[in-house]
């Protein structure tokens, strides 16, 4: 599967903007402002997305994520008094992944990197075969071609 990572305004940390981060990162170094021991006490999780507000800077909101799971909807904060908008991860994702081909440019049947556990792996292959079946537009049958003359 695609590994996505994505962080906006990456100089929240030090200036006055909020800063939603997305970690779909399924190895490798710790992505996120949220302290990494902070994070691995909420659990398991494979994916990760924070958010972290203005006015409370070392205040974070965690939405951990399971491979099974849809992402998360998450609450982006605006200026005050203005409520806080929902961001619908697993929406915006399948956006971005129709948008952009993912489904004709990922090489789905080979196992995934880093790999899975065989039964998730499964799982994922599972779903592969059903997202090809739903969408026999983008993968119609292959033609088997006829016998050799002799």
């Amino acid at each position: 599967m695609p590994t996505f990572y994505f962080r906006l305004a990456a100089s929240a940390r030090y200036g006055r903007e909020r800063s939603p981060e997305i970690d779909l990162l399924r190895k490798g170094r710790h992505t996120v402002s949220l302290p990494e021991a902070t994070a691995r006490a909420l659990g398991a999780y494979d994916y990760l997305a924070v958010v972290n507000r203005a006015s409370e800077r070392h205040r974070f909101e965690s939405y951990p994520c399971l491979l099974r799971n849809p992402l998360p909807t998450i609450a982006i904060p605006l200026t005050e008094p203005d409520p806080d908008v929902p961001l619908d991860l697993q929406a915006a994702l399948e956006q971005v992944y129709e948008d952009g081909s993912q489904a004709l440019v990922v090489r789905y049947e080979d196992p995934c990197e880093p790999p899975l556990p065989a039964d998730e792996q499964q799982w994922a292959w599972e779903r592969w075969a059903a997202y090809r079946a739903a969408h026999p537009e983008l993968f119609p049958p292959t033609p088997v071609p006829p016998p050799a003359a002799p």
